[in-house]
């Protein structure tokens, strides 16, 4: 049986801005993925201890390391994690956001949300926008697949960062349950 790493690290499911956009769509895609794809053994790398594994075939590795701020989850990145990788013998690790181990030695898949640092450069602080503009692109042309959530996030990839088509796969955002059409009488109480 393979084993699959994933860092999801930047999960946060705290009730504040910082457990939405991303934080959701990680805190979704670990709660499903066993059962998407039950043939491999997942090996998730995370802080927030709030999430519990979903499934037997899923092993939570929490880590000590206070990488809620930035700079410590970058360098548990860097440095923890490509270490981990080999000692868990990851045949595949999966960044589920931006930024791949420099030093990983087995293959990655990468996901990238958005680049609204390319974009929209004068929103971001300066040293976190140089980091993901370096990071994101370094990651994607190093990785051995892509994961991206809208075609024209693909389409950025590839004018931005001269990816081939063929390596991206647009992967859209499920919907949870909670979004739903409600009928007329409780949108009228409401």
């Amino acid at each position: 049986m393979s084993t699959v790493g994933l860092n999801a690290h930047l999960l946060n499911l705290s009730a504040s801005y910082r457990g939405a956009g991303i934080h959701r769509f990680i805190h979704h895609f670990l709660s499903e993925l066993p059962a998407a794809a039950p043939q491999y053994r997942y090996v998730t790398f995370l802080n927030d201890v709030g999430m519990a594994s979903p499934a037997p075939a899923m092993q939570m590795r929490y880590t000590r390391w206070h990488t809620q701020n930035p700079i410590a989850r970058i360098a548990w990145e860097q440095t923890a994690l490509p270490l981990a990788a080999f000692t868990e013998r990851l045949d595949l690790l999966h960044s589920l956001a931006f930024a791949r181990p420099v030093l990983a030695r087995c293959p990655l898949v990468l996901t990238i949300y958005d680049l609204s640092f390319v974009r929209m450069p004068e929103r971001f602080p300066p040293l976190q926008r140089r980091y993901l503009q370096l990071m994101t692109r370094y990651s994607a042309r190093h990785a051995a697949a892509i994961t991206v959530i809208s075609q024209s996030t693909k389409n950025d990839v590839i004018e931005f960062y001269g990816i081939a088509p063929e390596r991206i796969q647009v992967v859209y955002c499920g919907v949870d349950e909670q979004f739903r059409q409600l009928a007329a009488a409780e949108i009228e109480e409401f």
